[in-house]
């Protein structure tokens, strides 16, 4: 009799211990990799807020601000090693890991944020990047603006670059600027005020939407307005690390990811966008446009990079061609 109440005990003890593995909420650090009071603390703040309460208990993520746990020059390898689970990356500057990814990179392709952002993802979706993202799963992806030159003081010719020290994110831009008669340096995102300020480089390649974080209007006057590409990022998890959470916590990640939060993160980048230039404008800021005329000399100076990234990829021209038709898309949709 003892032994059978102790089986039946022992049996409680199991189907209860088992209930509570199976609900337990998974853990996952999100790293912002933004400063705190910053725009976007608030912005991702929401959504990790909204994924945990669509998830109905099966996650449990936890934001983490500033760049001391993750930044953009490591945030592969901490999820890779999970030290966090959601990261920021920009693939463009990851040593050539993600090659075809840098399309988003190149210029006169694209000059609205939020068609950037969601043809980007259709990329993914396409299985276009699928060698590249074998290890990785994008939660979203995005561009980060409209990639202008920003120089702390004014040019004497718009469409004259000679000299012009310019901070620059990836190959392709610092091959462009090299065309274009510009010395490009490389630097990071949190030594462009100082480098400005300090005379180390005269302008930076980047788009409006990082100014509030770099404070850039502080150290920028002068606005070279061409649309020379823009920068991939992505939210993202490590591929091993997605496929071994619940079926409930994959199905919410993509819900409240993928191409809906791709086009929240355009819409958020665009307005950002919108925003820090008119700041500009009332700090008395300049912004120059090229001539058309201009504009095709230029084209026409950058020609033997872009050939150059074509030919150094499997299927460069085939990606090229493919984002091109997504951004079409992508324009006439909105």
């Amino acid at each position: 009799m003892k032994s059978m109440i102790w089986k039946s005990a022992l049996a409680a003890v199991v189907l209860v211990t088992g209930t509570q593995a199976a609900s337990a909420a998974e853990k996952l650090i999100f790293a912002a990799q933004s400063p705190a009071g910053s725009p976007n603390i608030k912005f991702y703040g929401d959504w990790v807020d909204r994924v945990n309460k669509a998830s109905n208990g099966a996650i449990d993520m936890e934001m983490r601000v500033g760049e001391t746990i993750a930044n953009f020059g490591n945030s592969y390898d901490r999820v890779q090693n999970d030290v966090v689970q959601v990261g920021w990356m920009i693939p463009s500057i990851l040593g050539g890991k993600y090659p075809l990814s840098d399309v988003i990179s190149l210029p006169f392709l694209v000059d609205d944020t939020v068609a950037c952002a969601i043809a980007y993802w259709k990329l993914y979706e396409s299985g276009a990047l699928d060698k590249e993202y074998h290890d990785i799963q994008p939660i979203d992806t995005e561009c980060g603006g409209l990639t202008f030159t920003h120089f702390h003081k004014p040019l004497q010719k718009s469409d004259d670059l000679a000299g012009a020290k310019v901070r620059v994110r990836s190959k392709i831009e610092g091959q462009i600027m090299q065309l274009l008669g510009a010395t490009p340096l490389t630097l990071a995102s949190t030594e462009m005020y100082e480098g400005l300020r300090r005379g180390t480089i005269d302008a930076v390649n980047t788009g409006y939407a990082g100014f509030p974080i770099y404070k850039l209007n502080e150290v920028t006057t002068y606005h070279l307005e061409v649309p020379l590409g823009s920068a991939p990022m992505m939210h993202f998890m490590a591929k091993k690390k997605f496929d071994g959470l619940s079926k409930e916590a994959r199905d919410v990640l993509m819900k409240e990811g993928g191409l809906k939060r791709s086009k929240e993160m355009g819409e958020y980048m665009a307005a950002l966008e919108q925003k820090y230039r008119d700041e500009g404008v009332k700090m008395g800021h300049t912004y120059v446009q090229l001539s058309p005329e201009q504009l095709a000399a230029w084209k026409q100076k950058i020609t033997p990079a872009l050939n150059e990234w074509e030919g150094s990829r499997a299927n460069g021209k085939e990606t090229i061609a493919k984002f091109e038709s997504l951004y079409k898309e992508a324009l006439a949709g909105k």
